[in-house]
């Protein structure tokens, strides 16, 4: 099904700069300069997340982060980020982050669940 009008309504009310990048298999957003608490060491990241063939019956998943983050507490990657995957030729780091999905979410409750893991 693709990137949703809803999807584009949520990103562009809230000024989100972003691009769109369209694959066989899957849609790409990339939401550019996302601000962060101060626990990293950037101040902002481009995010990366992929919406598969079949959305929102297929749920979104993990988020994937440029350029790649540690902790200002330890220099260490945050838990479950230390993956480095290739995407748009731009090595993106992986946040795993999994919770259960239903086809009434949409891009807003992923960017909530971004939200939060980026807060801890």
């Amino acid at each position: 099904m693709g990137f949703l009008p809803k999807d584009v309504k949520y990103l562009e009310d809230r000024n989100y700069k972003y691009e769109i990048h369209e694959d066989t298999n899957q849609t790409i957003v990339v939401i550019k300069g996302y601000q962060l608490p101060d626990l990293y060491d950037h101040a902002c990241v481009d995010i990366l997340i992929k919406i598969p063939t079949g959305y929102p019956m297929n749920q979104l998943d993990m988020f994937w982060v440029y350029p790649h983050l540690k902790l200002k507490s330890t220099g260490q990657y945050p838990p479950q980020a230390d993956n480095i995957e290739t995407y748009l030729n731009i090595q993106w780091q992986r946040f795993s982050r999994h919770y259960a999905w239903k086809p009434t979410y949409a891009l807003s409750t992923h960017m909530n669940v971004i939200k939060e893991s980026l807060k801890s």
